[in-house]
């Protein structure tokens, strides 16, 4: 890869621990780590965390601290995350469905 753009948007990671903030909404989390990862603001982004959500079937918790989700909707989280600007690679379709 030549673009470092192109890189951060093939990267994810996943720890075994809860590496998510306690103050903010699963919407939060994800738009902060898809900017990180290089995704435009606006319509990219959010499309991108629609999406992911849905996949996840974390959309019904968009809303919620991520410290009031459960151990296993945490964990959905930290995948999401780690999957964030990933996500509309068709790689990433099949794993979801």
């Amino acid at each position: 890869m030549t673009s470092p753009r192109t890189a951060r948007l093939s990267l994810g990671v996943c720890p075994q621990f809860t590496a998510i903030d306690s103050q903010l909404t699963v919407r939060e989390h994800l738009m902060i780590y898809g900017r990180l990862k290089g995704l435009h603001s606006g319509h990219e982004v959010k499309t991108n965390v629609e999406k992911l959500m849905v996949a996840t079937s974390l959309y019904v918790y968009a809303d919620r601290l991520a410290s009031q989700l459960s151990g296993g909707n945490q964990r959905k989280l930290s995948l999401a995350i780690a999957l964030i600007g990933e996500f509309l690679n068709s790689r990433c379709k099949r794993w979801l469905t």
